[in-house]
């Protein structure tokens, strides 16, 4: 089981041509899991800075948002 340390992550406010980065730990509570994305809108404004790999039963990831 994947959990995550934040529900919801908060940008505030972002001037046009500006970028912000946040990070989102994922701690894997069950079994050994490799983390994939979907592909995202070509618009849109999220994306996964770091590439997403395995996580071991236990250990936890950081990705970069």
């Amino acid at each position: 089981m994947l959990t995550i340390d934040h529900r919801e992550i908060d940008f505030g406010e972002i001037a046009v041509g500006s970028r912000a980065v946040r990070d989102l730990m994922i701690t894997n509570k069950g079994e050994a899991a490799q983390l994939k994305k979907k592909n995202m809108p070509i618009f849109s404004s999220f994306n996964v800075l770091n590439s997403l790999k395995e996580v071991a039963q236990g250990g936890t990831f950081k990705a970069v948002i």
